[in-house]
């Protein structure tokens, strides 16, 4: 699986917008783990780290963030998140990082993994296998 932006549905009202994902719609994974980040200074990087398995959907719920994403040969993929409702699929075996956060942003992580340290790589170095792309230096974790 790639990298790849997902929106989820939406019921329009009078009163706002609600946005949903249920079962397998429209995430393709189970959902094991959900959580959001907040209190997240403007400008601060935060990720630093790759998953050696499951799924996660990252969504910018206010504000935004930049999710760069890179493979262990330097395929990078980039995404602006600022939308509500539309996020970044991040399959295993990408380094995550993340950058650019607007003021007052806070993001949503829904995991088809539950945690545990064992699944994170949190050293570039053992990632990368010894081809490390420029600028991959945020080792602070999500």
């Amino acid at each position: 699986m790639e990298p790849q932006l997902i929106a989820l549905p939406r019921s329009t009202h009078d009163l706002g917008i609600l946005f949903f994902a249920q079962a397998d719609l429209p995430l393709p994974f189970e959902l094991r783990r959900a959580y959001f980040v907040c209190g997240i200074p403007e400008g601060a990087r935060r990720g630093g780290h790759s998953h050696r398995e499951g799924t996660e959907l990252l969504m910018a719920l206010q504000g935004s963030v930049t999710l760069r994403l890179i493979d262990a040969i330097g395929q990078e993929v980039i995404f602006h998140l600022d939308e509500p409702g539309t996020g970044a699929i991040i399959p295993p075996d990408w380094w995550v990082d993340l950058r650019d956060y607007a003021e007052n942003t806070i993001t949503l992580v829904l995991s088809s993994v539950e945690f545990f340290e064992e699944n994170y790589i949190r050293e570039p170095e053992l990632f990368f296998k010894g081809v490390i792309p420029p600028d991959v230096v945020s080792r602070s974790k999500i």
